[in-house]
């Protein structure tokens, strides 16, 4: 078989030869689809073609009478046959919607039924040896359009924020609520709001914790334009409403929001760390102390996360998690901590901003502790007839490894000046001594050989005399 192109041939005999003739062997050319082009609305009732560059909402075409013309380029094909398919490789038979032979390079049709199509041209001549098929092209058939005036609820707060406070005088083991919730916003209303758009209006209101509506925890016909979620729980939502049709003489479309319910977060509460004195290296050597950190409840937590640094910043903080209102922590040297509570919820997720910031200390160290005051007790009072027959018992409590005590009297608690210092070996000493009268202080400390407490907290005391 000879390739494409342009022949000439003639018979020749041994007496005569015919006259030249020519022929040409050419490609087959796949017909090439041309109106309406792909990715069209065809729009019956109304007659219209959207084209794929036009928005549905905007229909400004003109019409193109009762039937929709299809137009295309045969190519070298007497006949071809138009096909609509819902398979855009039209291999099935059953996908087969429409079909009808043309020999024109146009058809007119109408009553087409709505659904999404492909549609081509297929050649069917008999002189071809390949009956070849246009590229096919999709397309949208609609009954219509409803055109009418559109209406919908409006909410009253898009980015809604709530927060779960607890009931002053209710704690989480009273019977009932314990807490109630708090509109952030300022205006008094911690619950879902739109706006009316029908005295019979039913409203279907969807509450998802992802924006795509996926993940939905909530789906209610609600007959009121407020919704008070009474077992909403801390997290982030995301909700939409609107006016079921059936209850309006217009159409509705959708209206969203998002809400955050918070809980406060929990305050920290003061850590009993007491420093500690040490009198030999096995000592010193010993574990340390765990810190005990308490915080107050916060409503609907699951977990706590606590957050421990040595640095107001931060920088290089220690996290662990406690199923309760209290943690132990272990202290890993001398110095000052500084720690915060951060609310959780059963997933771990932050459902409060993190609690204010609070701090403690720790020190041990070689030494002794101070003795603690007992006699005169804080505040006492004491009258005497005259000031000869005044005098002060002291007295304070043991101090492992002190071998005797220091203690001063003064009229002052900053103790500049003393009016009285003396030594004792025992816990208590009898001081047969004129009293100031009036306010007076009294202070301890603990020594031996080698070290020397700090002094005992001021202690002060009133003496009175009677009259001569």
């Amino acid at each position: 078989m000879p390739g494409f192109g342009t022949y000439y041939w003639r018979v020749n005999t041994d007496l005569t030869q015919t006259n030249l003739q020519e022929f040409t062997i050419g490609e087959n050319k796949n017909p090439v689809l041309s109106s309406p082009p792909s990715g069209s609305t065809l729009i019956v009732k109304d007659y219209k073609i959207i084209f794929p560059s036009e928005k549905l909402e905007a229909v400004d075409t003109k019409p193109v009478g009762t039937e929709f013309e299809f137009t295309w380029d045969n190519s070298e094909f007497s006949e071809v046959a138009l096909e609509f398919s819902s398979d855009k490789d039209f291999k099935n038979p059953k996908e087969i919607k429409f079909s009808q032979k043309l020999k024109e390079h146009f058809a007119k049709l109408k009553n087409l039924p709505s659904g999404d199509y492909f549609w081509r041209v297929r050649g069917i001549d008999s002189r071809h040896s390949e009956n070849l098929a246009s590229v096919p092209f999709q397309i949208k058939i609609m009954a219509e359009i409803i055109k009418t005036d559109v209406v919908g609820p409006s909410v009253s707060d898009a980015d809604k924020r709530i927060e779960m406070r607890p009931i002053p005088g209710r704690s989480p083991s009273s019977v009932g609520k314990w807490f109630k919730p708090f509109d952030l916003s300022g205006k008094g209303r911690p619950y879902l709001e739109w706006n009316s758009v029908g005295e019979n209006a039913i409203y279907n209101l969807v509450i998802s914790k992802d924006k795509e509506g996926k993940n939905i925890v909530l789906r209610k016909d609600v007959k009121e334009n407020i919704f008070n979620w009474e077992d909403m729980k801390p997290g982030y939502y995301y909700y939409s409403v609107n006016a079921k049709e059936s209850t309006l003489t217009k159409a509705s479309k959708k209206s969203f929001g998002s809400l955050m319910v918070s809980v406060p977060p929990p305050t920290p509460m003061p850590v009993n760390l007491k420093k500690e004195k040490v009198l030999t290296d096995v000592e010193m050597s010993a574990p340390l102390p765990k810190a005990k950190m308490s915080w107050s409840p916060a409503p609907l937590a699951e977990n706590y996360r606590i957050e421990v640094a040595n640095d107001k910043n931060f920088s290089k903080p220690k996290f662990f998690k406690s199923a309760q209102t209290s943690a132990m922590h272990s202290v890993e040297g001398n110095g000052k901590y500084y720690w915060r509570v951060t609310a959780l919820d059963e997933n771990n997720n932050p459902i409060s901003e993190m609690g204010p910031v609070s701090e403690f200390d720790f020190e041990r160290s070689f030494g002794l502790y101070a003795p603690v005051g007992s006699n005169p007790k804080f505040d006492s009072s004491m009258v005497f007839l005259s000031k000869k027959s005044s005098h002060l018992v002291l007295g304070w409590k043991k101090v492992e490894g002190a071998t005797q005590y220091e203690f001063e009297l003064s009229l002052d608690s900053d103790f500049r000046s003393s009016y009285y210092k003396g030594k004792s070996k025992a816990l208590k000493e009898y001081l047969p001594i004129e009293l100031p009268a009036g306010k007076n202080f009294w202070r301890v400390r603990a020594v031996n050989e080698k070290y020397q407490s700090d002094w005992s907290d001021a202690n002060p005391f009133v003496v009175s005399y009677g009259k001569n």
